[in-house]
């Protein structure tokens, strides 16, 4: 299995500023909101995540960072989807309104209502959320390093205590599933790594953190073909409840983008399937990936 060299590459792209007015309120009355932004592109039957902002914490009025979009995942005319929502350190974020637009529209409009058609107001029938608006949309060029591999960071919170008899807490560890392009048995999980029933692959486990409901565990290095060297490859991660007698049991679980994990510290809450009926069930704790970044050789 042998190392990959770096690429650099210089890729034509739309450079984007923008910022937003007078939001909704989402945190009571007394406090404003978190917002950030999610930037979806629909091709046909596909809405494929291209950008995720930073999140701008209490304000009704952010700026974000500019940012960039390769014209290979958005095309001038792609019917652009521009979600704006509030953070909530839960992970059960809250939904402030959308702009449905296109590249070509945002060069030529400097300010969009933001929508919510649910949005409710006592003295006002308005689906208005707020504006968004556009410092630029540009044509630009940027460089492009194809990574080698990726180091992430991962931690998790408030997670569900599977050995409460006793007074023990649950030994977390967490595996991540994938399509890689080549197997490899980085784990001694025998000839091969192990399939799913939806051809995913296990391409790493962690180490068990014992008695710890808010666990850190130690850095992760990962090959970019072990995504098939996709950044929107779809990833699953699940986090058990470490046993002695090998019937290790699921906390939870949740289902990305490579390309998410890569965003901005993003919080992810643990699903665990068999509990979603129950009353009251969010979720099963909180996945957070501390860090995240590009390696190359």
């Amino acid at each position: 299995y042998s190392l990959t060299s770096i690429r650099m590459t210089e890729e034509e792209a739309y450079a984007i500023s923008c910022f937003a007015r007078n939001l909704d309120k989402k945190d009571g009355f007394f406090k404003k909101s978190d917002p950030f932004l999610k930037l979806y592109v629909t091709k046909g039957s596909e809405r494929k995540l291209v950008y995720k902002s930073e999140i701008v914490f209490q304000s009704l009025n952010p700026s974000w960072e500019p940012f960039s979009l390769r014209k290979d995942d958005v095309k001038e005319m792609d019917l652009l989807d521009i979600e704006c929502w509030d953070w909530d350190n839960d992970g059960t974020h809250d939904f402030i309104g959308r702009v449905k637009t296109t590249i070509s529209d945002l060069k030529r409009r400097k300010e969009i209502p933001i929508e919510n058609p649910d949005r409710h107001s006592h003295f006002s029938k308005s689906t208005v959320a707020g504006t968004f608006h556009l410092n630029y949309c540009k044509d630009t060029l940027v460089k492009t390093v194809l990574p080698f591999a990726f180091e992430f960071e991962f931690g998790a919170t408030h997670l569900t205590n599977l050995d409460g008899i006793g007074g023990g807490k649950s030994d977390p560890y967490f595996v991540i599933k994938s399509t890689p392009e080549k197997i490899v048995d980085a784990f001694n999980v025998g000839a091969g790594a192990t399939k799913t029933k939806k051809n995913m692959q296990i391409i790493y486990m962690s180490e068990r953190i014992d008695n710890n409901l808010n666990p850190s565990w130690k850095p992760a290095f990962l090959e970019y073909d072990l995504f098939s060297r996709n950044k929107h490859a779809l990833v699953e991660i699940q986090v058990y409840d470490y046993d002695h007698d090998g019937t290790h049991d699921l906390i939870g679980s949740c289902r990305v983008s490579l390309f998410e994990l890569l965003m901005n510290k993003p919080v992810f809450p643990l699903i665990n399937e068999k509990q979603k009926s129950k009353m009251n069930y969010r979720n099963s704790g909180l996945l957070v990936v501390k860090s995240a970044k590009e390696v190359g050789i």
